[in-house]
């Protein structure tokens, strides 16, 4: 699974971008997957804040991503710091209600409980701010409108400093 949460700069909408395949996540379906982002924000520009899962340190990632300067600009959280990832509370909120308790006989169960919670926390924008608020720091991420996207793939998560020093940068067009 891969998600993105995706938020205005003015705090007036947040909505999540989810992923499902079969097997894990690599280079390859990554970058699939950032595409599909860039395609789902309608091409609007992005600074894409994520964790260092060796994926997206990779040559090939690295790459990928200088290739895709004209839309997106890429900065990493700290290391060892979960509690910062919004995307991180996702999936604590899903393992504490649809994935709770689940003894599934077949993956055919916990893929569909796993959608239903998607859809739950999709229909539930307060929830999607909720996992932003939840540490007190602030996103920042420059989608135009759509302005932060999170995710284990996708993650913004910012301390005030850095929120200042970022509202600063974008005023003065050092940011997209």
């Amino acid at each position: 699974m891969a998600a993105a949460c995706c938020y205005r700069a003015d705090g007036t909408r947040a909505e999540l971008v989810f992923g499902m395949r079969a097997g894990s996540y690599d280079e390859d379906s990554l970058i699939e997957f950032v595409g599909e982002l860039h395609a789902h924000l309608a091409g609007k520009k992005v600074t894409l804040l994520w964790d260092g899962l060796p994926s997206h340190r990779s040559r090939k990632m690295k790459r990928y991503l200088a290739s895709q300067r004209r839309w997106l600009v890429v900065e990493r959280l700290p290391a060892y710091a979960p509690e910062l990832n919004p995307v991180e509370k996702l999936w604590a909120n899903l393992k504490g209600s649809e994935l709770a308790n689940l003894c599934a006989e077949t993956l055919d169960e916990p893929i569909k409980a796993a959608h239903r919670g998607v859809e739950r926390v999709r229909s539930d924008e307060d929830l999607l701010f909720a996992f932003l608020r939840g540490n007190r720091t602030l996103a920042l991420i420059c989608c135009q409108d759509l302005l932060s996207c999170t995710a284990n793939l996708v993650v913004t998560h910012l301390s005030e400093t850095l929120l200042s020093g970022l509202r600063r940068a974008r005023a003065e067009g050092a940011l997209p």
